[in-house]
């Protein structure tokens, strides 16, 4: 009842962020990103492995802007009515409430969704559920000190927990948005989907997605420190917990020996890269996983690892589709099979294809995944890097209406 009461509040709350000049909302991101930057103790390393550095990076105002100048041209689009010719002026407006509903195994991402809705001017509904970390409550919190212009920010933003069980919760949310952006696995999502919700809302949904990385094979032969640093950062920064982590690599006209070469050198930049972050410790459970998984490639393909380091798995064999998500730093590593096998091998919710170098060859696979499904295209190191177009779908322009005056 109090979840409910708290909502009703929230929704007929008046609040001026659509008042405030756009300008300023980016002044005060930009602020907390340096603040985070500047800081070697933000909020005491509790959430080391969970991506702030990059957090930062993405509320820098140079990247805000860039965001809403590719969806909007302008972000004064956001302040006033622009001339786009002698016949027609245009303003772009908030949708109105947006409810995020943020998966629990990356909540970072429930962050960086909400800055998309706060920059279109909206108001803002943050479901988290009920074990997940409060690192969005945190960084709120921090962000909210910054200035005056943060503080009425944050009255855009209402952060609620409780459990899936609770379907009135989630009914009244539905019927109330004017848009919904919905993180989660395909069950979730068509749960939450199937709440009746106004006429004209918009539905943003990031179902199960998977990613794996192609290396050509002249990067393979380099063999370069900077190389295996990029490969382990799209593995570990978010744990393979993420849709845009990588659970398989691909390896261009590789010979035996230049795989097993390329898996044990892997396998020690994983142990030594994964002590860099701080993630939960792992169950019994995945660790009995993990072991069985080692016990069955080394006796039937081959097995890349440490005995006394769960978290940096290495698995190689002959298969020519993609390997299961087992995460820990578990990933599988294979030969780059022919375009037919890629056809009819492969799922349809490919999401980030990690490479190396755009060549002519890889060109011709781009291609063939672009048909099957795939979404987004980036270099290693850069896979996770959350972009406002996120698979396939430009979210500032779905949380805005465009007003037109013609004269």
């Amino acid at each position: 009842m109090k979840t409910l009461n708290e909502i009703n509040k929230f929704e007929k709350a008046k609040t001026n962020l659509q008042d405030i000049e756009i300008e300023k909302i980016l002044n005060s991101f930009d602020k907390f990103s340096k603040r985070i930057l500047k800081s070697k103790n933000f909020l005491g390393n509790k959430y080391r492995g969970y991506g702030l550095p990059f957090i930062a990076q993405w509320c820098k105002k140079e990247n805000l802007t860039k965001i809403l100048t590719n969806s909007f041209g302008s972000t004064e689009t956001l302040n006033e009515i622009k001339q786009t010719s002698k016949l027609k002026n245009f303003k772009i407006l908030p949708k109105g409430l947006v409810v995020h509903w943020v998966a629990g195994n990356v909540p970072t991402l429930g962050f960086l969704s909400l800055i998309l809705g706060l920059i279109t001017k909206n108001k803002n509904i943050v479901r988290l559920p009920l074990f997940s970390k409060k690192i969005l409550e945190d960084l709120l919190n921090n962000f909210k000190n910054i200035d005056q212009t943060s503080k009425e920010i944050c009255k855009n933003i209402l952060i609620l927990r409780y459990d899936k069980t609770d379907v009135e919760i989630s009914k009244k949310l539905s019927s109330i948005s004017d848009a919904r952006i919905i993180w989660g696995s395909d069950d979730t999502c068509k749960n939450i989907k199937s709440f009746e919700t106004k006429l004209g809302c918009e539905d943003l949904v990031f179902s199960n997605r998977v990613s794996f990385i192609i290396i050509d094979n002249k990067t393979l032969k380099q063999n370069s420190t900077d190389f295996f640093n990029k490969i382990c950062r799209d593995i570990l920064v978010f744990d393979q917990k993420a849709c845009a982590s990588p659970h398989t690599i691909f390896l261009e006209k590789a010979s035996k020996k230049e795989i097993s070469r390329f898996c044990k050198k892997l396998s020690n930049f994983l142990r030594q890269n994964y002590r860099r972050y701080q993630f939960a410790k792992v169950t019994s459970q995945k660790k009995m996983e993990i072991l069985n998984l080692r016990l069955d490639y080394s006796l039937k393909h081959s097995v890349f690892s440490d005995h006394a380091d769960i978290n940096s798995t290495v698995l190689s064999d002959n298969k020519q589709n993609l390997g299961p998500c087992i995460q820990n730093g578990t990933i599988f590593v294979r030969k780059l099979p022919s375009i037919k096998l890629i056809k009819n091998n492969f799922p349809k919710n490919i999401q980030t294809l990690g490479i190396t170098k755009y060549s002519k060859n890889l060109k011709i696979y781009i291609s063939e995944l672009q048909k099957i499904g795939l979404s987004r295209v980036r270099p290693i190191g850069q896979m996770t890097n959350f972009e406002s177009i996120w698979d396939g779908i430009n979210i500032p322009m779905k949380l805005t209406r465009f007003s037109t005056i013609y004269s």
